[in-house]
């Protein structure tokens, strides 16, 4: 379908039309073609659907999240009125998130792609023509040949119509290879097009996935009005957490653990330059934000550190809505940072400290 929106800046005036894919708990809308629309719809089908298997649905359970998806970064940036230059961001306000993504190249890609697909499939129908015709002729001369020997009592004659069908065979089947080679061909370019599709979206739905989560997190997980009380370490680890997931056929794959991220923390740590815990759980959006080059170390921390974190507690099967308001109560309750974590963590102190040791200590090696 399509629907006719006014656009995200602030002129309220400007509308656009754009394909709409309607889900359970969210609506996208794109200027770029249906069918990259289809398979954007699919991805975040998936990560909605972890979202919702992690933490369930308690509230708002009929409302929808709207994600606009622009065809390239400069339709965004003119939408937008050029105010801003984040490749996506969420409005709490709007329950919208907003992106944008260059599709040009992956337009080009999928455009020889099927060039060359409408080839092989002309080229397919041809040779299923050539062997249903070669089997037909095979099939009438061995019937001719094995008819004049029986009528004649020649075996001269049969046992070269058996030579003769043994050779037809060997054709036959030489043909038989080549609409299977076509067939291997069309796989192999099918492949390609799914390939294509998720390298030149990667950085795109890693975004949206992040941005998806703050979604989730404001609409169906946290009590209404309560984002802002939710400590900035735990919404910007539990976004990278489900960030980092990928698609696998039609599996979302979750609990990866990003060698490089890990790599630079036990970096930190060997010389002494991790966020102190306390401070980390305590960090607000000073930390995270990036201003000028002065800022990116400490922001790089605080998200990885944010991110090792929340894998801690998945990996210990704490990220569920009662451990999560479990936690929230603690805070609210104003219960010191460290012992909330402890108690979300479903461990002592001390076992907390040890575990988080343990996390950043290098594996087989191959970080060191």
């Amino acid at each position: 379908t399509e629907e006719t929106i006014p656009l995200p800046g602030k002129d309220a005036s400007r509308t656009i039309t754009l394909h709409k894919v309607d889900l359970e708990h969210f609506s996208i809308l794109s200027n770029a073609e249906e069918d990259f629309l289809r398979k954007a719809a699919f991805r975040l089908s998936k990560v909605f659907g972890a979202y919702k298997q992690h933490f369930g649905v308690a509230r708002n359970k009929d409302a929808k999240i709207k994600v606009i998806v622009f065809n390239s970064m400069p339709e965004y940036y003119a939408a937008l009125g050029n105010t801003i230059k984040n490749p996506a961001f969420y409005l709490p306000e709007k329950k919208l998130i907003c992106a944008g993504c260059d599709v040009a190249a992956y337009k080009a890609t999928i455009a020889e792609v099927r060039r060359e697909h409408e080839g092989l499939d002309r080229a397919l129908r041809e040779w299923k023509r050539k062997l249903t015709e070669a089997r037909a002729e095979v099939a009438a001369q061995v019937g001719k040949a094995y008819d004049y020997a029986k009528r004649t009592g020649d075996r001269g004659a049969l046992e070269d119509a058996t030579a003769a069908q043994r050779r037809w065979q060997v054709q036959v089947g030489q043909m038989e290879k080549q609409v299977t080679e076509i067939h291997n061909l069309i796989f192999s370019l099918n492949r390609r097009n799914d390939m294509a599709f998720t390298d030149y979206t990667k950085r795109l739905f890693a975004t949206l996935y992040h941005e998806g989560f703050h979604a989730f997190a404001d609409t169906f997980l946290f009590p209404e009005g309560k984002m802002m009380e939710v400590p900035r370490w735990l919404n910007e680890g539990l976004a990278q957490y489900f960030e980092g997931a990928r698609i696998e056929g039609d599996r979302l794959i979750l609990g990866q653990e990003d060698r490089a991220k890990m790599a630079f923390l036990r970096q930190c740590r060997r010389e002494g330059g991790l966020v102190q815990l306390d401070r980390m759980m305590t960090g607000g959006p000073n930390e995270y934000m990036i201003q000028d080059m002065a800022d990116v170390e400490k922001s790089t921390k605080h998200y990885l550190q944010a991110w090792a974190m929340t894998h801690l507690l998945a990996e210990r099967g704490r990220l569920t809505r009662e451990t999560l308001d479990a936690y929230a109560k603690l805070l609210q309750e104003k219960k010191p940072p460290l012992e909330a974590l402890s108690n979300l963590a479903g461990l002592t102190p001390q076992e907390l400290d040890a575990a988080w040791a343990a996390k950043l200590e290098p594996r087989f090696g191959l970080d060191k």
